[in-house]
């Protein structure tokens, strides 16, 4: 029987990967009665990343109270399997989790709870999936939840992520909870990309967060940057994904001896896609936004990279589609759908992403031509 495999990623602010995928599912039944329809949601680091772990895996699911990007209280979700566990920053620190984007004061404080509350667990090794941020403080509120203390030139510790990027002096780390120091952390990136520069966090993700003066965040980020080399001899542009969520990478490796990797690239592994796609006809992906970020290490790069080697044609659905959206192509995306028939606005289109997802879903399947 042919088959057809259906992995998206979430659609930020709307649908869960499931959801998305359990539509996709529900649609393609209608046009493709005799295929086996297999059904695989995944993440990439961002959001979802902890359902899509838990359930390639059979964990767990447990629910605890940390502090959201800007203080308030929020509830996150952190999966458990065996002796590990994976911890999601959107969950404690994501964009979707505030009205008001406020950059200067949103700290990744409640991903470092999180991380605390795994090591008091007696968790042996953590995953720290990245993406979704709603910060751009380097990691440096995750670092103050563990022990680290951020100084000025006078000695005075600073708190606020504005004071930090600003009047950063030196790093204190000699209150961190040594704890930390018996966990293997490894972070799953949902992007590829470095700490400064044009092509780095504050450049190209920091307008989504409502940056405005990226000069300011250019330049606290390189102050940090500059003291994690001199004081402890390790260069940010050496690490993987170090701007995935705001520089928090940079963070987890400098100072709590993680690794880094592609979050897309580690769950479709243990997921084992490749098998999956033995035989496969066709497969369908999708995310709320495809532009030529998608292909800097999200999931529409991972999968497209695997269906291209097995010339396995990709059709991906996307809530929207950037003017630059075309370089997915390169990668080895066959066909794109967006899910947006007119001009709307998103308040618009999160009033009924489902029925929008719908209408896309069978708008490209019906232009799937194949022989029985």
């Amino acid at each position: 029987m042919k088959k057809i495999i259906l992995a998206p990623d979430s659609f930020k602010g709307t649908m869960s990967a499931s959801e998305v995928s359990g539509i996709l599912k529900n649609i393609a039944s209608k046009h493709f009665k005799n295929f086996e329809i297999i059904e695989m949601p995944v993440a990439d680091g961002g959001e979802g990343t902890v359902d899509a772990f838990v359930r390639i895996l059979n964990g767990e699911v447990r629910t605890i109270t940390v502090s959201g990007p800007l203080g308030a209280p929020v509830e996150a979700k952190i999966g458990l399997i065996g002796d590990s566990a994976i911890i999601e920053l959107a969950q404690a620190s994501g964009i979707t989790l505030i009205d008001k984007l406020d950059p200067y004061k949103a700290s990744t404080f409640g991903t470092g709870e999180m991380i605390l509350f795994t090591i008091n667990q007696g968790i042996k090794k953590i995953y720290v999936g990245l993406g979704g941020s709603a910060t751009n403080d380097g990691g440096t509120g995750l670092l103050r939840a563990l022990g680290v203390v951020f100084r000025s030139s006078d000695g005075r510790e600073l708190i606020a992520t504005d004071e930090i990027l600003l009047n950063l002096d030196y790093i204190d780390v000699s209150g961190i909870n040594p704890k930390i120091r018996e966990v293997e952390i490894e972070c799953f990136c949902d992007v590829d990309v470095p700490l400064l520069g044009e092509k780095g966090a504050t450049s190209i993700f920091g307008p989504q967060k409502g940056v405005l003066d990226k000069a300011f965040f250019e330049n606290g980020l390189r102050r940090f940057a500059g003291l994690i080399s001199k004081q402890f001899g390790i260069d940010t542009k050496n690490i993987y994904g170090a701007g995935a969520a705001g520089g928090t990478t940079t963070a987890l490796c400098a100072f709590l001896g993680a690794t880094s990797t592609s979050g897309i690239e580690k769950l479709l592994d243990l997921g084992a896609f490749d098998t999956l796609l033995e035989d496969a006809y066709f497969v369908v992906s999708g995310e709320g936004r495809l532009d030529s970020q998608s292909v800097r290490g999200k999931v529409v790069s991972g999968i497209a990279t695997r269906c291209k080697a097995k010339g396995i044609p990709l059709l991906v659905i996307a809530g929207s589609l950037s003017e630059d959206y075309e370089v997915v192509y390169e990668y080895g995306v066959t066909a794109v759908m967006s899910c947006v028939p007119s001009p709307m606005s998103f308040e618009d289109v999160r009033a009924k992403p489902a029925q929008l997802l719908e209408k896309a879903a069978d708008r490209a399947f019906r232009l799937i031509i194949f022989k029985e």
